[in-house]
C-alpha cells in the first residue's frame, strides 16, 4: 500500500482526522490542490469571535477603569517599562482578558482538530506565525486572535504580498510594533486614539520596518543596510490604527520626502509611498530580493 496518503495529512495537516475522506487515498496531490482552491468561509467555531474593532473598543474603557480605581495613572508612560505600574496593568489587563485568550485558543485548536481542510488550516497555522504578533502589550492582548482571523485565514490561499500587506496593516501588527506612535520628525502622535491613554509621542520608529525586513521579507542577512531600515521606516509613518479600530492612513504623520530603499528612490503619494516599498519584487536589482520572490511567488 502506498504511504503517501499518509504523508500527506501528517506532513501537510495535522494527522487523520474522525470525518477524513477517502480523497487523499485516492490522490494525495489533489487532495492537498482542491484544499488551495475551495471557497473561503469563515468556519462557524470562530463566526462569534469578536473582531479587532470589537476588541480594541474595550481598551480604553479598561484604562479609565482602572484610573477611576486609582490603580493606574492616566496617560500611561510609553517608557516605564518593567515597572511596577505596568507590571500592574498587565496583572489587571490579563484577568480581564484571561477568559477571551483562552477561548480564542480552544476554537482555534477544535478547528484544527475538526476542519475537511486541515492542509489549508496548516498553512494558517504557519503563515501566523511566520508573521507573529505578541499578546505581550495589554492593548494587543483583545485582538492578537483577531489578527489570525481577519489577516491570515482570508489570504492563506493566494500570493505572499497580499499576506504581507493584510499583516503589516492589522491593528494588532501596528500597535504591537508601535507603529501607531510613529510619525514624521518633529512631528507628534496621541497614542493611536486610545482617548488619552497614552501621551504624545514625537518621531519616527524602526520596530515595523526591522521586523518586517528580518523576519517577514528578506531575512536578517538579505542585504540591506540599518539606512535601508530607515528609509522603510520613514514610508511607513502614518500608517496607524483608526479610532474604531481597522487601519488608518493619516497623512499629516507622514513623512512625505523622498526616501530611498536598497538602491532606489520612493516618491509616490501618501500611502502608495509604503505599499511600493513594501513590495519586494520592486526590486527586480536586488539580489537579496530574488530568493523571496521565487519561494512566495
Amino acid at each position: 500500500m502506498s504511504i503517501d496518503p499518509a504523508i500527506a495529512r501528517h506532513r501537510f495537516g495535522f494527522g487523520a482526522g474522525p470525518e477524513d475522506s477517502d480523497a487523499a487515498h485516492a490522490g494525495p496531490r489533489g487532495w492537498l490542490h482542491a484544499q488551495l482552491a475551495a471557497p473561503i468561509t469563515k468556519a462557524p467555531i470562530l463566526a462569534l469571535l469578536p473582531d479587532s474593532r470589537r476588541g480594541l473598543r474595550k481598551f480604553p474603557r479598561m484604562s479609565r477603569k482602572l484610573s477611576e480605581e486609582g490603580r493606574i495613572p492616566l496617560p500611561l508612560s510609553h517608557d516605564d517599562s518593567g515597572g511596577a505600574m505596568v507590571r500592574e496593568v498587565e496583572a489587571r489587563f490579563r484577568e480581564a482578558y484571561l477568559p477571551a485568550l483562552a477561548l480564542e485558543a480552544s476554537s482555534r485548536l477544535t478547528l484544527a482538530a475538526s476542519t475537511r481542510l486541515p492542509f489549508r488550516e496548516r498553512l494558517v497555522w504557519f503563515w501566523s506565525n511566520h508573521f507573529t504578533v505578541s499578546a505581550s502589550k495589554p492593548q494587543a492582548w483583545n485582538i492578537a486572535g483577531a489578527f489570525e482571523r481577519e489577516a491570515i485565514r482570508p489570504n492563506v490561499a493566494g500570493r505572499f504580498l497580499g499576506l504581507l500587506m493584510a499583516a503589516v496593516k492589522h491593528p494588532a501588527m501596528v500597535i504591537y510594533l508601535d507603529n501607531h506612535v510613529s510619525v514624521k520628525p518633529q512631528s507628534s502622535v496621541d497614542g493611536m486614539g486610545v482617548e488619552g491613554a497614552f501621551p504624545p509621542s514625537s518621531g519616527f520608529n524602526e520596530n515595523l520596518a526591522r521586523e518586517v525586513l528580518e523576519l517577514h521579507t528578506l531575512g536578517v542577512d538579505g542585504g540591506y543596510t540599518q539606512s535601508d531600515i530607515r528609509g522603510l521606516a520613514l514610508a511607513l509613518t502614518g500608517w496607524t490604527v483608526g479610532d474604531h479600530g481597522g487601519f488608518r492612513f493619516d497623512a499629516e504623520q507622514h513623512d512625505a520626502t523622498l526616501q530611498t530603499f536598497v538602491g532606489r528612490v520612493y516618491d509616490q503619494p501618501g500611502v502608495l509611498q509604503g505599499e511600493t516599498t513594501l513590495e519586494a519584487k520592486i526590486f527586480p536589482d536586488s539580489k537579496a530580493a530574488r530568493p523571496l520572490a521565487g519561494l512566495f511567488g
